[in-house]
């Protein structure tokens, strides 16, 4: 994997280039094998696939500066060495700084934590960057573990449709940084 990295007390965390997204594609315990994880013989949805071909990977090799903005993050346990979640940033910010992520916890590795330590984890690294002012989150109204990871991590939720629910976290160096 690549060198740019993440780490939490049980987590590494790391955006993967675009040749390792293709290989995430293609062949995920192949991924694992070169990066001396443990391999899960997990089987990506056709859904998921979908999502990469038709929007990440079109953008994500375009983007060689800023992949880290259209790629997966994997976040790895330490002692597991084994991928437990995964999560992506929708792209750069946009006008108003603002970003937004979207997450997945691998089944064998929920109610565990490691969702909410990997955003958390990812809250301090946006908090040392000034172009980002916010995050923001998409829930599912009944996906009650997703509406817990970002409660944890102090997101507040700002709207709400039908169907969902929509979540704000202010990076607060931003605000004390524009308030000098």
């Amino acid at each position: 994997m690549n060198k740019f990295m993440i780490e939490t007390e049980r987590l590494k965390i790391v955006p993967l280039t675009y040749e390792e997204v293709m290989l995430y594609k293609i062949n995920r315990n192949e991924l694992e094998n070169n990066s001396g994880l443990k391999e899960s013989n997990s089987q990506h949805t056709g859904q998921f696939i979908e999502m990469l071909e038709n929007k990440l990977l079109p953008l994500l090799k375009d983007k060689k500066d800023d992949y880290i903005f259209y790629t997966i993050w994997l976040a790895t346990d330490k002692i597991e060495n084994a991928i437990v979640c995964d999560f992506g940033i929708k792209g750069i910010p946009d006008i108003n700084n603002e970003i937004e992520i979207g997450y997945g916890t691998q089944e064998k590795y929920k109610c565990r934590g490691y969702m909410t330590e990997a955003i958390r984890g990812f809250i301090n690294w946006v908090s040392c960057r000034e172009d980002i002012r916010a995050v923001i989150a998409e829930t599912d109204k009944g996906n009650i573990p997703s509406v817990r990871v970002l409660e944890k991590n102090d997101f507040s939720m700002y709207k709400e449709t039908e169907a969902a629910y929509w979540w704000r976290k202010e990076n607060e160096k931003f605000s004390t940084l524009k308030s000098l």
